[in-house]
């Protein structure tokens, strides 16, 4: 999600203290660190908007108590600006240097609900002041008070688990740079394809798109930027299914001026499939049915596998599924009866014949398939809900499939006859290692990989094979065989071969610069079997905190950052 996006999702209102309050200082301060506090208020009313009343009146005025926001399971409350000073460290130094944050803990609140609400907001305010992990503490920091004892009862692990959280939206985050903000808006949409519900072209947005509009990108506009290229090379882009628009945009604005000078043209389909906060959702509802309240509290020897064993069928059954289906649905319909179709029909029918290329992320994947099968196929369709239909008999010169969550049996309906008919000249998958997989977490709260989630409770029964998960491309003979040595295609396991992949969680790919690097030259056909770093462009990296805070604070510019910041 983007800076607006995550703000919503806080559900955050102010409440100012009046200025002059006893407990409003009235100083001015550029905090460098973010405490975290309990309230040590387990009365049942004693939510976010009691702690605002409260603040307001003459117990917290005669005490010279303040803080700058209050979190529930419900809301965030925003007491005091952040730039100035607060009553809340228990020293002067931590007043002086930090902005404070009060966790609720009342009778009968969804805890785990309120400090994943609590760390969202930590890590929308890092961003925004251009702050890392490193400044967010406990209030046990400045004055040794044992808070928020919610988060120290369990020890180092109960913080880490806070902060993990943190770093998890941290990283959750995109926020448009300086370079994407200022591109004009009919740059970018000469390379989308926007899609919506049922995979039918959007028409609405910025960058909406009709069928006569998506005709004249792909049949005239594109031609137009590729016609100087010595070898004009046209990649299609399919994002992963909980990747909001904005943040597809965004990479799309990242790579275009990357690519245009290699003479690659990206083309993104963006379909609107921003399912994180429903599955966040589902899990923590699997969590609540599952597990009495203060069950792991009391539990020896309990395990995160044990947990997440407990979850899936849950997760599963209280609405993952049907999610997971309705996503799959969407991304099939795109080509049978929607966007894709004409998106496919139009590519086959350019003149100058551009090589084509395919990069599917996690779901984009199988967003993906039956558009390379109407694509390439040649003759009549055999297989899938295209069985019957002419293919367009285009090749295809490249395929790449970033930890794909397309299931083995998807896999070999739509793509395998067409690498094995020589349709896809070329084929690179990408994943995670299964110990970077069992090491990868949903949001804190299941504790491994997306894909082992979509494997053991998205999918038609536990531990169905799925594609991007190296277990499973070991164990099948058929897959596994494409990656013989001497073959044309490649296999890179991110943890194994970190020439070519750094990531390190399932979302990383997309935006991971030494994957970026070595798919520029899979395409490109320059592959290399050492190390991608010498290649000529350099994709980007996470800025300096100037620049990275000047883009942040234009961003956040958008929704008029002084009412947060």
């Amino acid at each position: 999600m983007n800076q607006t996006e995550a703000i919503h999702q806080l559900n955050l209102s102010e409440e100012l203290l009046p200025v002059g309050n006893l407990n409003r200082p009235g100083l001015a301060m550029s905090p460098d660190h973010i405490t975290i506090h309990n309230t040590a208020n387990g009365t049942r009313s004693a939510n976010a908007r009691m702690h605002a009343k409260y603040m307001k009146g003459p117990a917290a005025q005669k005490r010279k108590v303040s803080w700058h926001f209050t979190v529930d399971d419900r809301e965030v409350i925003k007491h005091l600006p952040v730039h100035e000073r607060a009553c809340h460290a228990g020293t002067r130094e931590g007043n002086r240097r930090s902005i404070g944050i009060e966790i609720c803990e009342f009778a009968g609140i969804d805890q785990s609900a309120a400090n994943n609400r609590a760390a969202l907001l930590v890590a929308v305010l890092l961003h925004s002041m251009a702050l890392d992990l490193s400044a967010v503490v406990p209030h046990r920091h400045w004055s040794g008070k044992y808070c928020p004892h919610l988060l120290l009862d369990n020890g180092e692990a109960g913080w880490r688990e806070f902060v993990d959280q943190v770093k998890f939206h941290l990283e959750g985050l995109t926020v448009f740079r300086q370079d994407a903000s200022q591109m004009a808006c009919s740059e970018l949409r000469l390379h989308v394809v926007s899609l919506g519900n049922n995979g039918q072209l959007a028409s609405r947005g910025a960058y909406g798109n009709n069928a006569a509009q998506v005709e004249e990108i792909v049949a005239h506009r594109i031609p137009q930027i590729m016609s100087p290229w010595k070898t004009p090379r046209l990649a299609v882009y399919a994002h992963g299914g909980l990747m909001p628009e904005t943040s597809a945009l965004q990479r799309l604005a990242d790579w275009r001026g990357k690519l245009l000078p290699e003479e690659v043209c990206p083309l993104a389909v963006v379909w609107h499939t921003d399912f994180w906060s429903t599955l966040a959702n589902i899990l923590r509802d699997a969590i609540r049915r599952r597990l009495p309240k203060g069950y792991l509290d009391k539990a020896k020897g309990f395990t995160l596998d044990r947990l997440d064993d407990m979850i899936e069928p849950v997760a599963g059954g209280i609405g993952g599924k049907a999610m997971w289906d309705e996503m799959k649905e969407n991304a099939m319909l795109a080509t049978v009866s929607g966007g894709l179709e004409s998106v496919a029909i139009a590519i086959a029918s350019l003149a100058h014949n551009p090589q084509l290329h395919l990069v599917g992320h996690s779901a984009g994947a199988i967003l993906h398939g039956p558009f390379a099968q109407l694509l390439a196929t040649r003759g009549t369709i055999q297989q899938g809900p295209l069985a019957g239909r002419r293919g367009l008999g285009k090749t295809i010169e490249s395929l790449v499939l970033w930890a794909p969550a397309i299931t083995t049996r998807a896999f070999k309906i739509y793509y395998l006859p067409l690498l094995q008919s020589g349709r896809i000249k070329r084929f690179a998958l990408y994943t995670l290692s299964e110990e970077l997989e069992r090491n990868d977490n949903c949001l804190s709260l299941y504790h491994k990989s997306l894909l082992y989630l979509v494997s053991n409770a998205f999918e038609n029964g536990r531990a169905t094979p799925i594609l991007g998960m190296e277990r499973f491309v070991n164990a099948d003979p058929e897959i596994h065989g494409l990656f013989r040595p001497g073959s044309r295609h490649v296999w890179v396991r991110s943890g194994i071969d970190a020439a070519h992949s750094n990531a390190h969680r399932h979302g990383d790919f997309d935006d991971d610069p030494r994957t970026l690097q070595s798919t520029l030259a899979w395409i490109k056909n320059q592959w290399r079997d050492q190390s991608m770093i010498g290649l000529p462009v350099t994709f980007y990296s996470p800025p300096r905190q100037a620049y990275r805070r000047q883009g942040l604070a234009k961003a956040i510019g958008v929704i008029q950052p002084s009412s947060f910041i």
